[in-house]
């Protein structure tokens, strides 16, 4: 039935007052960052989508994050507060399609971007205008951005400016032909492989009786994905002799013939023509 009693001295140490970050908004393509504005310091940060006090937005996904700031003082009491990270999403951001383009072909406005209000850049552009002149022949990749002007995120997306130089492509000398004459393959065209049109022209065969009297452009075009221009060429075709026609031609006439306008100041000779 004895008692004693003891005195004992408990100290109580108040929570560490704590200050968290303010609520904040990032886009999902943005770099991991540090976390920091917390006080005080010396707590770390535990959530979603955190790794070694780094913040990884694709990581933590879509949508809002209740991120949490810890902190324990010298007395070894702790505390905690929460603060909310959003995680917004990029604007959906199309181009144009792929072009082509001379060389020597004036400046260029670039538009088609979607949703408008964007911005282009690359190579040879200048406020939204491209200048074939400034770049090297080839494909030329043009990048067009847009912000979202309520989240404030970026896209962007790219698309190709093909630069040729028509010089490239050139056509020989024509051809001076009868009506009756058989059709011909067309050769004219440098490099080979391109196309022919004009009158009397089917593919690259020629036919004069087709074609008819007169002078006849004959235009080649080629385009090979990397060379691409045009040039032209003509076709004149003659009226022949009919066999059955007698003709008197006087020494000092002229007359037409095969396409060419010819003097007589004596005998004339040619394969399809007799004295």
């Amino acid at each position: 039935g004895c008692d004693s009693t003891v005195n004992l001295t408990l100290t109580v140490y108040p929570s560490p007052i704590i200050i968290c970050n303010s609520d904040t908004s990032v886009c999902i393509n943005s770099n991991p960052f540090a976390l920091q504005g917390a006080s005080p310091n010396g707590g770390f940060y535990s959530g979603n989508g955190i790794n070694s006090g780094l913040f990884y937005p694709n990581i933590a996904g879509l949508g809002l994050h209740t991120l949490t700031y810890n902190y324990t003082d010298a007395n070894q009491c702790s505390n905690s507060c929460n603060f909310i990270v959003k995680v917004e999403t990029l604007p959906i951001v199309n181009c144009p399609p792929n072009f082509n383009i001379s060389i020597n072909a004036n400046p260029y406005y670039l538009n088609g971007g979607m949703p408008i209000g964007g911005t282009f850049y690359g190579n040879g552009v200048n406020t939204n205008v491209f200048f074939p002149s400034q770049v090297s022949t080839g494909n030329n990749i043009i990048t067009y951005t847009f912000q979202d002007p309520i989240t404030l995120c970026y896209n962007s997306c790219n698309f190709t400016a093909y630069v040729f130089d028509p010089s490239l492509v050139s056509c020989s000398q024509g051809l001076t032909l009868c009506s009756n004459d058989p059709p011909i393959i067309l050769n004219q065209g440098n490099p080979t492989g391109g196309t022919y049109s004009g009158q009397g022209v089917s593919g690259s065969t020629f036919d004069p009786s087709i074609a008819g009297p007169g002078q006849h452009l004959i235009i080649y075009n080629y385009d090979d994905g990397l060379t691409i221009g045009q040039c032209n060429f003509l076709i004149v075709v003659g009226n022949p002799f009919e066999n059955s026609t007698n003709i008197t031609i006087c020494q000092g006439d002229t007359l037409i013939w095969r396409g060419k306008t010819i003097t007589l100041t004596g005998t004339y000779y040619d394969s399809l023509l007799t004295t």
